[in-house]
């Protein structure tokens, strides 16, 4: 008789991936044409037109490129200077040889095969899942909605993706260091943010690990800037302003949570607009409270816990997401990071129910901003319509929560928050002291 339900369950498990990736695939055949039009369309039309300009010894980051933009076929949007780091310039470069449609399906293909590398590592860690199970965890990954725009937008996060996924491989194997390290400083130089990770090192005290981060970095700079020119390089940084502008904190897509605070007091009545020097204010109170949290989540558990390093990396990821002053629904496809992570745990049994449930509804959230259509439309002027146009950003606080909760709830003892940087001191510096010790501890609650 159970040998009769084996065989019943069995086509059971088969049908729901099967039942997925159909779908996928059909959806798949709709979208692909449609991308055609897309590769002289932002994003990547921004990538291709501001290596062009660096190719031609135009400073991208100081003069408008409509111009060139025009010359090559380019239609952009809103955007008239770049913000991408020099170095990620400098390696698009070489695909500016080709035309741009060209250059688009080899950027394209390139972030697919990041896809599908990314999960392959990322499911293949330790779980209970049978073989079924886990193309279904695949499926969801590639109906992700942020990875739906991140294709459609020919964005840049998901070769990010797989390297900050190659680093926490190798940082969570014995002897890896210096891949790991490099590995973080290539995808720091890319997106800047990816060093927010040096704090976990820092903290775990990986030292060979930071140093050659940080060596990876100095050597990337150093390059960088022999070949495209220091003027280029401190244009960049003198440009990153232009991010925070309230043209863009003005837009849902705008999922930061700089960006929420800012539309929910104009929306509230509260203040029309806020000073620059304001922004920057509630900004770094915003990111010291969060990497408060995810500092404490991360002293929760013992030096050299191996069977942590996953999911407090995981934490980091997400942090690094959340930090900046502008994040996008594409940025989230690095959330594919902790959400797996908390998924091959809870298999196992070793995923908190409020984690699961947090990552479920920021999925489900994420989803809803995508395919609402409400978004920045003048139906958004009613309550319920305001809390539809905030989902983007919701999503990304359920994600970190998912994931702080992920790593606090699997330790068995943390610390107040207020005790945070006197614990984090003590770690760092190694002080043994049995007073300090005894006084930074507490049962979690």
């Amino acid at each position: 008789m159970s040998g009769e339900k084996k065989l019943t369950k069995r086509p059971m498990r088969i049908i729901l991936p099967l039942m997925l990736w159909l779908g996928i695939i059909l959806f798949a055949r709709g979208f692909i044409p449609g991308l055609r039009g897309r590769a002289i369309r932002n994003d990547f039309a921004i990538y291709y037109v501001s290596a062009l300009e660096l190719r031609e010894g135009i400073n991208p980051y100081t003069t408008e490129f409509s111009s060139t933009a025009h010359h090559a076929g380019l239609e952009i949007k809103d955007v008239t200077k770049s913000t991408e780091p020099p170095f990620a310039l400098l390696l698009f470069e070489p695909l500016t040889s080709f035309l741009p449609f060209t250059a688009y399906v080899i950027w394209q293909t390139i972030n697919f095969f990041s896809l599908c590398a990314a999960l392959i590592i990322l499911l293949r860690g330790d779980s209970r899942f049978s073989r079924p199970a886990l193309w279904t965890l695949a499926a969801i990954a590639f109906a992700y909605p942020p990875v739906i725009s991140h294709f459609f937008y020919g964005q840049s996060k998901l070769p990010i993706l797989l390297m900050l996924v190659i680093a926490m491989r190798f940082l969570s194997v014995a002897g890896s260091d210096r891949t790991a390290g490099l590995m973080l400083a290539f995808a720091g130089l890319m997106r800047i943010y990816p060093l927010v990770l040096g704090g976990y090192l820092v903290l775990e005290g990986r030292w060979r690990a930071l140093g050659w981060m940080l060596a990876g970095v100095f050597a990337g700079v150093l390059a960088t800037t022999a070949l495209i020119g220091p003027i280029n390089c401190i244009s960049f940084f003198q440009g990153l302003s232009y991010l925070t502008e309230d043209k863009w904190t003005a837009m849902s897509g705008d999922n930061a949570p700089l960006a929420m605070l800012i539309r929910s007091l104009q929306a509230l009545s509260i203040t029309s607009t806020l000073s620059g020097s304001t922004q920057h204010l509630i900004l770094i109170l915003i990111n010291v409270l969060l990497l408060s949290f995810t500092v404490r989540a991360t002293l929760a558990h013992r030096l050299g816990e191996q069977q942590a390093v996953m999911p407090i990396l995981s934490l980091w990821v997400t942090t690094a997401i959340v930090l900046p002053p502008v994040s996008w629904d594409y940025d989230m496809t690095l959330l594919l990071i902790p959400f797996a992570c908390i998924a091959l745990a809870a298999s196992r049994g070793e995923a908190s129910r409020r984690s699961i449930v947090m990552a479920l509804l920021s999925y489900l959230l994420i989803a809803v901003w995508r395919f609402s259509g409400i978004r920045d439309s003048e139906q958004a002027s009613s309550f319920a319509g305001y809390v539809l146009r905030e989902t983007a950003s919701l999503s990304l606080l359920c994600a970190y929560y998912a994931s702080y909760w992920f790593v606090l709830d699997s330790a068995a003892e943390a610390i107040p928050l207020w005790q945070v940087p006197m614990v984090a001191l003590t770690r760092m510096f190694g002080s043994t002291s049995p007073k300090l010790k005894a006084s930074s501890i507490e049962v979690a609650g």
